[in-house]
């Protein structure tokens, strides 16, 4: 089997992360922090001989799994065509190692993004060096549109990066109001939109022009492979990407059980400053950030200032 190019072994490793239940792939990238380790692990003739170093010993069956999907997903070709399928797209792979890589989703330990596809300019550590997640309910209402836009307009202009989705309700309001105070002065993309599926996928349908907005003027991020359809489980790993890429989340709107609580718990746990808006008290679509505020969890945001304040704290 010849010898990859660095891109297409990380294309094809982050690849076969979805055959990895066991995390080996994670777990061998925190404890060795190099993908030729994996490599090795996947084509040596005796994988139970590499020095992977865990400080535990080495899952057999699941390693063993993994170069069975590796053998029948192609090898190294899976890879070489998901790098070139992605290049039609003008998007590039930034692996774990590379210096783009973003520092704060190290925090995630053997949890992070192996790798990412990224469409856009600039440099992705320099873009989230000073950014703040704004999300919130699919079912948002009026209210919480009109503030998920306003505190992402006045956090670009503040100079800060916001990073939200492109989905219904609070997220992709708040990509409207990254994109409208986004200028071509702006030497790094301030609205950047995380994906739970691959770049070549819009998703959802109805919200199409604003995927090819934040295409031509923000950027996207998945780890999702190309021509991979969102999933429940896609949604679930986004939301720690979202929690972990910022210096703070906002939570605009979300009901009792809304998918952004998520976030804010994920954001929570990893020491992030969290905020949330406060709602009527009527509203249904508030009654997750109230239960945020009241718990003690996120600090009350109705601002901009408010939202970069909670950073300093």
């Amino acid at each position: 089997m010849s010898t990859p190019s660095d891109t297409v072994a990380r294309a094809t490793i982050l690849r076969l992360a979805s055959f990895d239940e066991a995390g080996i792939i994670g777990q061998a990238l925190t404890h060795t922090g190099g993908f030729d380790v994996v490599a090795k692990l996947l084509t040596a003739d005796d994988p139970q001989r590499v020095p992977v170093h865990l400080p535990y010993p080495i899952d057999k069956q699941a390693v063993e799994k993994l170069r069975s999907a590796f053998a029948r997903t192609n090898g190294w070709d899976a890879g070489a065509v998901d790098v070139a399928a992605m290049a039609k797209h003008d998007a590039r792979l930034i692996a774990s190692d590379s210096p783009e890589y973003p520092a704060r989703l190290k925090d995630l330990g053997a949890d992070a993004p192996i790798a990412l596809w990224m469409t856009g300019p600039g440099h992705l550590a320099d873009a989230v060096e000073k950014s703040v997640t704004v999300t919130g309910a699919r079912a948002s209402t009026a209210y919480g549109d009109h503030v998920a836009e306003e505190l992402a307009h006045s956090l670009v202009r503040s100079g800060t990066a916001v990073t939200s989705s492109t989905g219904f309700g609070i997220d992709a309001a708040a990509m409207r109001g990254a994109l409208m105070a986004t200028d071509s002065s702006n030497e790094l993309p301030r609205a950047l939109a995380v994906l739970p599926q691959g770049l070549d996928i819009i998703y959802p349908q109805g919200n199409a022009s604003l995927h090819h907005q934040i295409t031509g003027r923000g950027t996207l991020v998945t780890e999702a492979t190309p021509g991979a359809q969102p999933t429940r489980t896609m949604f679930l790993r986004r939301a720690r990407i979202l929690a972990a890429l910022s210096e703070a989340s906002v939570i605009v709107e979300a009901g009792w059980r809304s998918s952004a609580l998520g976030v804010a718990a994920r954001a929570h746990e990893l020491g992030r400053a969290v905020g949330a808006v406060p709602g009527p008290t009527t509203s249904a679509a508030s009654a997750g950030t109230h239960r945020l505020i009241k718990q003690g969890t996120a600090m009350l945001v109705t601002d901009a200032d408010d939202a970069l304040a909670a950073i300093d704290r």
